[in-house]
C-alpha cells in the first residue's frame, strides 16, 4: 500500500519585449563608406509564454521487503513570439562617399548629400524579416526506483514528448519552411551498487532530444550579439536524437566531501553545428549526420577547514572529451579533407572547473572563487571549399561572487566576472583572424524571499 506520496503543481507566464530603435552597421574600406557595408535597422520583439504541470512522488511496498517509488509528472507549454523587422542600406550615385574616421559616420552623412540625391536611403527588407512563431510542448514522464538487495538499487523510467515548431513570414504568405513536428518516448535506466558505506558504483544509460531555436531554424536575419556576424538560420534544420552512457565510482568521506571518476559516451543521431555561410560572410547552422562523444572525468567536493562557524571549501572538475562528426552531404563537400575525422563544433577536448569558497555563518557571507578553463574548439564549420574551420583559441576565465544575506529575508550580491580580462582569439589553419575584448564586468544586486 502507499506509504507517503507528496503532489506538486506549477504554472508560470511570462513576456519579453525588446526594442531595437536605430541600429546602424557600416565598414570602411580605405576610408571609403561602401553601399552593401551600411545598413540601418528597426526591430521590435514581443514574446508570450506559459506553461502548467504537475509532479507526483508516492512510496509504495515493494517485493514486500523495501520501500519502492514512483515519479510522474507532466509539462503543458507554449510559447509566441512576433518579430517585426525593417532594413535600409545606402545608395550613392558613384559609391566613393569618403568617411574620415575621426570625425564619423554623421558629419560624412551630411543632409545635402540626401538633399541633392547624391546619397539615398534605399529600403531592403526581405520578405522573411519579420516572423511569427509559435512553439508549443507536451511531456508525461514516468519513473520507479527501489532497492533490488541490501546493497544494489535501480531506477527505470521513461519521457514521452510531444514538440511542434512553426515560423510564419507575415510579409511573404507563400513561404513553404517546413514545421518541426516530433514525438516519441525517451527512456532511461540506472543501476547503483553500493560496494560499502563510503563506495558507490553507478551504472545509467538515457535517450534524450534537442530541438533546434529559433534564431537557428528563422530566415529572419539577425546579428551574432559577441561577434557582430551576420546569422541567417536554416529552416531545413531537424532535432538531434542522442543515447548517453555512464558509469561513475563515487566516494564519500562525509556528507559534504566526495570524489567521483567516470567514463562517458553519447551517440548523436542530426547533431546541429554552427558554420560560415557558404561562400559568403555570416553564420548559418547545418545538420550532420552523426557524432560519437568520449569521455572520462573526475569531480571532487571537499571541505578543508571547517572551524566556530569558518568554513573552506574546494570543489571542481575535469574532463577529456574526444568527440568526431560523421558529415553530412552538404557538409562533405565544402569542408573535403578538413573536415574528416574532425571535432564536433563548440567541443573542447579538455574542461576544467575549480571553486574555492569561504563561508561565515555567523555574519552569513560568503566568498567565492570561480576559475574556468577550456580547450581549443571549433567556433565555426568552413562554408567555403578549401578552407578549414575557425577555431576559438583555449582560455582562462575568473569570476568572483560575495553576498550577504541579512534581515532574515534580504541578500545582496556582488559579482566580478572575467577578472582576467581574457581576449577572445580565432584562428583558422594555425593562423590569427581576429579577436575582440569582452572586458571586466560588475554586477550587484538586492533580492528578497518571501
Amino acid at each position: 500500500g502507499s506509504l507517503d506520496s507528496q503532489l506538486d503543481l506549477r504554472s508560470g507566464y511570462s513576456q519579453s519585449l525588446r526594442i531595437e530603435p536605430d541600429r546602424r552597421r557600416y565598414r570602411l574600406e580605405n576610408s571609403v563608406l561602401p553601399d552593401s557595408s551600411f545598413e540601418r535597422r528597426w526591430s521590435d520583439l514581443n514574446e508570450k509564454s506559459g506553461d502548467f504541470g504537475f509532479d507526483y512522488v508516492g512510496s509504495f511496498d515493494f517485493l514486500s521487503e523495501s520501500i519502492g517509488n514512483i515519479k510522474l509528472g507532466a509539462l503543458l507549454s507554449e510559447k509566441n513570439r512576433d518579430v517585426s523587422l525593417y532594413r535600409f542600406g545606402l545608395k550613392q550615385q558613384d559609391n566613393t562617399l569618403l568617411i574620415s574616421g575621426e570625425n564619423g559616420l554623421e558629419a560624412g552623412l551630411t543632409p545635402d548629400l540626401f538633399v541633392t540625391g547624391q546619397v539615398q536611403l534605399n529600403p531592403y527588407t526581405n520578405l522573411t524579416d519579420s516572423y511569427k512563431s509559435i512553439e508549443e510542448t507536451q511531456a508525461l514522464y514516468l519513473a520507479f526506483n527501489a532497492a533490488i538487495s541490501d546493497s544494489m538499487e535501480f531506477e527505470v523510467g521513461s519521457r514521452y514528448e510531444k514538440f511542434f515548431q512553426e515560423l510564419t513570414y507575415p510579409n511573404n504568405p507563400f513561404d513553404d519552411s517546413p514545421a518541426v513536428s516530433t514525438s516519441g518516448w525517451y527512456p532511461s535506466l540506472s543501476f547503483t551498487k553500493f560496494l560499502d558505506n563510503d563506495y558507490q558504483l553507478r551504472l545509467g544509460y538515457s535517450k534524450t532530444v534537442s530541438y533546434p531555436g529559433l534564431i537557428e531554424r528563422s530566415k529572419s536575419l539577425s546579428y551574432d550579439p559577441q561577434t557582430d556576424k551576420l546569422i541567417e538560420g536554416r529552416s531545413s534544420l531537424t532535432s538531434s536524437v542522442i543515447k548517453n552512457f555512464d558509469l561513475r565510482l563515487e566516494h564519500y568521506f562525509d556528507d559534504r566531501s566526495s570524489v567521483s571518476a567516470a567514463l562517458f559516451a553519447k551517440d548523436i543521431i542530426d547533431p546541429i553545428e554552427k558554420g560560415a555561410m557558404e561562400g559568403a560572410p555570416g553564420i548559418t547552422y547545418r545538420n550532420q549526420q552523426s557524432a560519437e562523444l568520449y569521455g572520462a572525468e573526475i569531480d571532487f567536493n571537499l571541505d578543508i577547514f571547517e572551524r566556530n562557524g569558518n568554513f573552506i571549501f574546494v570543489s571542481g572538475n575535469l574532463t577529456h572529451i574526444d568527440s568526431q562528426v560523421v558529415l553530412g552531404k552538404n557538409s562533405k563537400r565544402l569542408e573535403g579533407e578538413s573536415g574528416k575525422n574532425r571535432q564536433l563544433q563548440g567541443q573542447s577536448d579538455l574542461l576544467a572547473n575549480l571553486q574555492i569558497g569561504y563561508d561565515h555563518e555567523p555574519s552569513q557571507q560568503s566568498l567565492t572563487l570561480l576559475i574556468n578553463y577550456f580547450d581549443d574548439r571549433i567556433y565555426e564549420i568552413s562554408g567555403l571549399q578549401g578552407y578549414g574551420p575557425v577555431f576559438e583559441e583555449a582560455r582562462v576565465l575568473i569570476d568572483l561572487n560575495y553576498e550577504k544575506s541579512f534581515l532574515d529575508n534580504w541578500a545582496f550580491k556582488l559579482k566580478a566576472k572575467n577578472i582576467g580580462n581574457e581576449k577572445v582569439l580565432f584562428y583558422r589553419d594555425g593562423i590569427e583572424i581576429g579577436g575582440y575584448s569582452t572586458g571586466v564586468s560588475l554586477s550587484a544586486s538586492i533580492s528578497y524571499e518571501m
